[in-house]
């Protein structure tokens, strides 16, 4: 196993090294300072797993609102088509020449009429036979010039 390169014959050396240029007593305060170092790494360690834990949820959360986000979209989207579908289908059967304002005039001129002469024609059956005015055929005899 190497550690920066080091392996394990190579670090003992070092840390010989380093106690006979130390000394005894320097020695002992440089492993107190690296053992606050170590705990200190430690300390940091367990925060960075701390953040990286709850950035995870974060993201399984945001995933999930995304996940239900989507399905929800995706049942508007099938509403939706099949609303643009009935339409689809009602503007098919729709045929434009019933639209025609010429038609629809001629249709309702028609429908008026054929209402003024069922008000009429009862009228005229209600009321007594009247004679029929003389038809004028020309000029009356006493209109003649002499």
């Amino acid at each position: 196993m190497s550690i920066f390169g080091i392996n394990g014959a190579e670090f003992i050396v070092l840390l010989i090294v380093v106690v006979l240029v130390l000394g005894p007593s320097r020695t002992a305060q440089a492993l107190v300072a690296m053992q606050r170092g170590v705990a200190k790494m430690r300390g940091w360690s367990a925060q960075l797993r701390e953040q990286l834990t709850e950035l995870r949820e974060q993201e399984a959360s945001a995933a999930n609102a995304v996940a239900e986000e989507t399905r929800s979209l995706t049942a508007e989207a099938q509403a939706v088509t099949a609303a643009a579908t009935d339409v689809n289908s009602v503007l098919q059967s729709l045929d434009p020449s019933l639209l025609d304002p010429r038609t629809m005039i001629k249709e309702a001129v028609a429908e008026e009429m054929k209402a003024w002469i069922e008000t009429m024609q009862p009228a005229a059956s209600s009321s007594p036979a009247a004679p029929a005015p003389p038809a004028h055929n020309g000029p009356a005899s006493s209109d003649k010039i002499a």
